[in-house]
């Protein structure tokens, strides 16, 4: 059961890369650098863009939905930034425990929302 969670998971991140270098120019623009700094950086935000992409897509509908409520953007525009930081690890942990298997939680250290 574990193993075939981890290499449904690995299968999705590794289709989500692949579709990336086949957008138009990415593999061009990866072949025109030189140094391996520039590669490097290259595929980590590549990666970056692939690791976060369900994140990033959670986080705008609920900060979308959170937004359009009559006053929300003025309310949030008075918060200091811890609050907002608040909010956004909400999101993030919200996100983790509902994107963790449940034999995986009690030991994932990841706090119930």
């Amino acid at each position: 059961m574990k193993n075939l969670y981890f290499k449904q998971k690995e299968k999705k991140i590794l289709n989500a890369l692949e579709k990336r270098l086949y957008q138009p120019g990415a593999i061009d623009e990866l072949r025109q650098k030189n140094l391996p700094n520039e590669i490097v950086d290259f595929l980590v935000i590549m990666n970056n863009k692939v690791s976060n992409e369900s994140i990033d897509k959670v986080m705008s509908e609920y900060l979308s939905e959170e937004l359009s409520q009559p006053g929300k953007i003025d309310e949030l525009k008075q918060w200091e930034a811890s609050k907002i930081a608040e909010l956004l690890v909400k999101i993030e942990r919200e996100f983790n425990w509902a994107n963790t298997p449940w034999w995986k939680r009690r030991y994932s250290g990841i706090p119930k929302p």
